[in-house]
């Protein structure tokens, strides 16, 4: 099988410039308003449950034009501290390096943090004050995010429905490559998604 062309040290460097999002993995959120309430525990929300690994993986998406999946995504229910989550995560090559061995690549990791982002909206808040981590704050198909972009790395992180995270990078590509892995996310359907 061939080697990611996506280092492992440049995502992890993005993710860490993206730590912010990365943030959803903390306290569940209290929200009395969305989470439906435990039989007999009155005021108690009841715990939301993460969508199925292969019910994300859904999501993942078609490589835009030039690019092809490296393998199948990989997916996977994981545990933090004891509140499950879910995560998906797809490498992609370009075309013309069918044995992985160029400098170019990307990832996308779609995460279900079964409600945990809610709250978080004003770390990606555009009128915010920026914290000098080299990421734009903005808005992509309507849904707040934080923007990378230059150097060996662009990437974003996308807050989906206080719920959803969306972590892509690409690396030794262009702002057009980020541009193309995000017009082919169905960021809409994800935001409406929810377990079957």
């Amino acid at each position: 099988m061939p080697r990611s062309a996506v280092p492992p040290a440049l995502v992890l460097a993005l993710l860490l410039l993206l730590a912010p999002c990365a943030g959803c993995l903390g306290e569940p959120a209290r929200d009395n308003r969305t989470a439906a309430m435990t039989p007999g525990t009155p005021g108690t929300p009841a715990p939301v449950v993460p969508v199925a690994p292969g019910d994300l993986a859904r999501f993942v998406p078609e490589p835009p034009p030039g690019w092809r999946l490296a393998a199948p995504p990989s997916a996977a229910l994981l545990d933090d501290d004891g509140v499950p989550f879910t995560s998906v995560t797809a490498g992609y090559l370009p075309l013309e390096d069918p044995d992985g061995t160029g400098p170019r690549g990307a990832e996308i990791t779609l995460q279900d943090t079964a409600g945990r982002l809610a709250g978080l909206r004003e770390v990606f808040d555009p009128g915010s004050a920026a914290e000098g981590d080299g990421t734009d704050r903005t808005i992509l198909a309507g849904h707040p995010a934080r923007v990378l972009d230059g150097g060996i790395v662009n990437g974003a992180c996308i807050l989906v429905a206080d719920r959803y995270a969306v972590y892509l990078a690409v690396t030794g590509g262009s702002r057009a490559d980020l541009d193309a892995f995000l017009e082919a996310l169905d960021l809409d359907g994800l935001a409406a998604f929810r377990q079957p």
